[in-house]
């Protein structure tokens, strides 16, 4: 009985876990839907990462690229300065002018950390 009980427990998890991941959402520590991922998720990735809570968006576009423009305040690209694209949002974690290392996720439908263009960015953001 014990050991039935427990396979039910870990299908049921494993199923939760996998309808999950089929909506994009995460599952926090006791099992419930937690700020779901959308599927254009750069945005979602770098509030996250950043730490920054949804209340500091306008409007509630809190998971969309653009909605970075109005974060903290006016920059110049450097280093942990956010960067906004019309369709993407990354953190320059390193490099120099012309080779900026970006922070993103969504990229390649992963997060990945590598050398992008700057061209065509809408906007430039400190948060310090």
């Amino acid at each position: 009985m014990v050991v039935r009980t427990l396979i039910v427990a870990v299908l049921l998890l494993v199923s939760t876990q996998a309808e999950a991941r089929h909506h994009r959402q995460t599952i926090d520590a006791n099992g419930n839907y937690s700020d779901p991922r959308p599927a254009r998720w750069c945005a979602w990735f770098l509030r996250r990462h950043l730490g920054i809570a949804k209340s500091a968006f306008p409007r509630g576009d809190y998971n969309r690229a653009v909605a970075f423009r109005s974060i903290g305040h006016p920059a110049s690209p450097g280093i942990n300065v956010i960067v906004v694209w019309w369709h993407h949002v990354g953190l320059i974690t390193g490099g120099t002018p012309g080779h900026w290392v970006i922070l993103s996720g969504n990229d390649g439908h992963t997060v990945r950390e590598r050398v992008r263009s700057i061209s065509g960015a809408i906007a430039f953001r400190s948060l310090s």
